[in-house]
């Protein structure tokens, strides 16, 4: 079974000059997540999904309205190859711990999106009863791999300053200052220890 088969064909995208704005309005609209960004060739440029937009708007204090979708996408996107297996896709899925997977062409061509919930619904639709038990613990496999979290690093206490930020010139990104340092020794005082009061002595008889 490749790729091909089971991608949603003509997906809904965005392009880089579109603002953030335009961008929240196509998720909306289409109850999406994230959507590829395509240059005018309809290649595959970027991504962007509906955290990366809460985020640009909250480290810049402005609204989205004021920033392009190419001011916040992700540059780095790992696709797929149409003509791939679903066992290669899942492997992309686990390895990078993502949802969703652009497939392109020869060209970087946008031609289709592969989600996990496309992976788990064709599974039950599309496979006979021989193949659905071992595929079905593929998928079970890779949305437990996807869930996990990742390991926080050790001993480091890591501080978000958030301050208003200035408009960006151009396709700067303006993200918020972070200073990482070792957390402090906790220093505990001894408890002050309270003596017992003298027993006043005896007086002796003569």
């Amino acid at each position: 079974m490749n790729v091909s088969r089971w991608m949603t064909r003509t997906p809904i995208a965005c392009r880089p000059e579109h603002s953030l704005a335009r961008a929240a309005q196509l998720l909306w609209e289409h109850d999406l997540g994230a959507l590829p960004v395509v240059d005018a060739e309809q290649k595959l440029v970027g991504m962007i999904t509906d955290r990366d937009l809460c985020m640009a708007s909250f480290t810049r204090g402005s609204g989205l309205g004021e920033h392009t979708v190419e001011s916040a996408m992700a540059r780095q996107v790992f696709t797929l190859d149409a003509k791939a297996s679903i066992k290669k896709a899942h492997e992309l899925f686990r390895k990078h711990q993502l949802r969703r997977l652009p497939v392109v062409d020869a060209k970087a061509g946008l031609v289709g999106m592969l989600t996990v919930q496309d992976v788990a619904r064709k599974t039950f639709d599309a496979l006979g009863k021989s193949k659905r038990k071992a595929a079905a613990f593929e998928v079970a496999r890779t949305l437990a791999t996807i869930a996990a979290p990742r390991a926080p690093a050790k001993n480091v206490v890591t501080k978000t300053v958030a301050t208003k930020a200035a408009k960006p010139a151009g396709n700067q990104v303006l993200a918020p200052t972070l200073s990482t340092k070792k957390a402090p020794a906790k220093v505990v005082a001894p408890r002050a220890t309270k003596r017992p009061a003298r027993r006043p002595l005896a007086k002796s008889r003569a």
